[in-house]
């Protein structure tokens, strides 16, 4: 007992230590199960799986309980079935449903275009050229931003993540929720597996929400920058920023 006493001290003394210069703990690593395309993990409290046929009455019912609903589809089951078909189709970027003792939750997966867009969307086409995602095929060019000056690069795509996660989860399991999520898709990226519908490799992930949305600075405490332009407006005719981390 004297000698765990001492251990106990000495560990508390460190800790005490490392926080005070600011050096941060190892922060948990999600568990992550590939079994075909099907994900199964563990972060924490949290277990995560890939959706599954039944699970579209699960995820309205998820999302009824968010008070903060802007950016939400207007139908959540119809949703959630175009994901499950995804998934039964063999691609994994479909979504995660999240089970912890606080509650349930859910993470869409998927991409978002980033070609083809018309040149008066100047801030988005500027993003993505900022990305590396695209290239002006022409720089000279005068009219820069028209859609045939604009190819990708190599193979680049751009993943997306809209969570569904109820306020009853708690500011620590939303966080804990927005780190699964990342890492993830990042191990998706990993092993090989291309993104839906262009078949392209996830060099980045994104989202885009309401300035007033209070996920925003989660992502932000979980490794994500923010960007806020006016133009991003463009993607949905309603006020958005875009929170982005890149892919390894």
């Amino acid at each position: 007992m004297g000698n765990y006493k001492r251990y106990l001290s000495s560990f508390l003394i460190l800790y005490a230590f490392l926080c005070t210069q600011g050096i941060a703990m190892e922060p948990t690593t999600p568990e992550i199960v590939l079994e075909g395309t099907r994900i199964l993990g563990k972060s924490g409290s949290i277990a995560f799986r890939s959706i599954a046929s039944g699970d579209d009455a699960t995820i309205a019912e998820i999302a009824s309980q968010c008070e903060f609903k802007e950016g939400f589809p207007a139908n959540p089951t119809t949703w959630a079935q175009n994901f499950i078909t995804r998934q039964e189709k063999g691609n994994p970027y479909s979504g995660l449903v999240l089970e912890s003792p606080e509650g349930k939750g859910f993470l869409c997966f998927g991409r978002m275009p980033t070609l083809d867009y018309d040149p008066k969307f100047t801030d988005i086409i500027e993003t993505y050229l900022s990305f590396g995602i695209t290239r002006l095929i022409n720089p000279e060019e005068e009219d820069k931003y028209a859609k045939s000056n604009i190819a990708r690069v190599d193979n680049r795509g751009l993943g997306l993540i809209l969570p569904i996660l109820p306020e009853s989860l708690g500011e620590e399991s939303r966080r804990e929720a927005l780190k699964i999520g990342f890492s993830v898709f990042q191990f998706l990226k990993t092993q090989g597996f291309t993104l839906p519908i262009e078949t392209t490799v996830p060099a980045r992930l994104i989202g885009l929400f309401h300035p007033d949305d209070a996920l925003v600075p989660f992502f932000e405490s979980v490794g994500f920058q923010t960007i806020k332009k006016e133009g991003f407006s463009g993607y949905y005719d309603k006020p958005r920023v875009m929170v982005h981390r890149e892919l390894q």
